[in-house]
């Protein structure tokens, strides 16, 4: 086993000793750098020169500041690739780690082909979030800005004197125009959720708030695994030593109850744990994780096992954010119609005044009473047992 190096070690890529300094960060959305992997993969594994490349680079779409950057440091200034990536800020920080580790081990296409499944995933994740989202909001809109409106004016409604319809307008057309814009809000801030770039701080500042969380967070805590487990395995798989490759995924993970025990984890190996041993102080991975890193370990399959894992707690991540989505589509669908149902409470009790009042509550007794009686009931054999 190497030994570990520091983790800011791997922040720098450079010819010989020299350190790069970053210039910019490059705005790469979560499909740009997966095309962006995709072409790199394939044209590495065949044996095209990194001019060549930045050819196929721009004739597939690939935006031309980044294709001009790249031509500058490869080809102009013969900057390595890794050094390249550092300089401009391309794709995210743990991905140009993993570029400098497998530059040198001559692993390239395999670091590439890696994370082309991470920014699919990722895409793939956001959509079907805002997609669920959508008939919420949609309904919110009716209820909001033309149900609410209109039946709490309902006596103003039908008194009208240009008719129902006009009725309706007059008392529902304003906050029907504000819905408009909410709703145009509410689309906008979700392609830009859709458009954050890869290598955002503000997006993993968030995520790792949301991962602190229990019960809800439970899906993104499945998809950190996922991430851990891959950014392991292409770690160990580039040949980069044990404990760096432990520090690596843990931060690609973006949770920090992974990030809180590193410390533990090394002690434990330096003290000769095993693999398996040393990663149970990390109380955030499951066992199930913990199980197949023990018998990749045994039997020499590490990263195989491990690629393997990534796989199973993805799957498992996106059935539980199937059932939590389904869950708060019911939660807002219930609470919309609550709202709908208590604004036409009081849009009667407004319009019929003190007769109605006095019929709903004898109506709210009523129906409070076998409430009152199964109470009793209940409370008095308990008291008996």
């Amino acid at each position: 086993m190497q030994p570990h190096q520091n983790p800011q070690d791997y922040q720098h890529a450079g010819q010989g000793q020299q350190t790069v300094v970053r210039e910019a960060s490059t705005y790469m959305t979560d499909p740009e750098a997966q095309k962006f992997c995709e072409i790199f993969a394939e044209g590495i594994d065949s044996g095209l020169g990194y001019a060549r490349i930045l050819n196929f680079l721009e004739r597939k779409g690939v935006r031309g500041d980044v294709v001009r950057k790249l031509r500058t440091a490869l080809l102009e200034e013969g900057m390595e690739l890794s050094a390249a990536f550092a300089r401009f800020g391309l794709l995210d920080p743990a991905a140009r780690k993993l570029t400098l580790v497998a530059e040198r081990q001559g692993t390239l296409p395999q670091m590439f082909r890696g994370q082309i499944p991470i920014y699919r995933n990722r895409h793939e994740r956001k959509k079907h979030l805002l997609n669920g989202l959508f008939e919420p909001m949609f309904m919110s809109y009716l209820a909001f800005f033309v149900m609410v409106p209109f039946v709490l004016n309902i006596k103003e409604v039908y008194d009208h004197d240009g008719g129902l319809l006009s009725g309706f307008l007059s008392v529902a057309l304003a906050p029907m125009i504000i819905g408009l814009f909410f709703v145009f809000g509410a689309l906008l801030a979700g392609y830009g959720w859709l458009s954050l770039p890869v290598d955002s701080n503000m997006r993993d500042a968030a995520g790792q708030m949301w991962m602190r969380i229990p019960g809800v967070s439970r899906p993104g805590r499945l998809y950190a695994t996922a991430l851990f487990c891959r950014y392991f395995a292409s770690s160990v798989s580039g040949g980069l030593n044990i404990y760096d490759s432990i520090y690596l995924a843990a931060e690609a993970s973006n949770d920090p109850r992974l990030m809180d025990h590193i410390d533990l984890v090394h002690d434990a190996l330096d003290k000769g744990y095993s693999l398996q041993d040393a990663l149970s102080y990390m109380k955030a991975l499951p066992d199930d994780a913990l199980d197949y890193i023990g018998l990749g370990e045994e039997t020499g399959r590490l990263g195989e096992l491990i690629d393997k894992c990534a796989k199973y707690y993805e799957t498992a991540s996106v059935e539980a954010f199937d059932k939590q989505l389904k869950v708060t589509i019911y939660i807002l669908r219930f609470l919309i119609i609550i709202v709908v149902f208590l604004a036409a409470v009081l849009g009667l009790m407004s319009s019929m005044g003190e007769e109605f009042r006095r019929a709903f509550d004898e109506a709210s007794m009523l129906a409070a009473l076998p409430v009152f009686i199964w109470l009793h009931a209940t409370i008095k054999r308990g008291w008996r047992r």
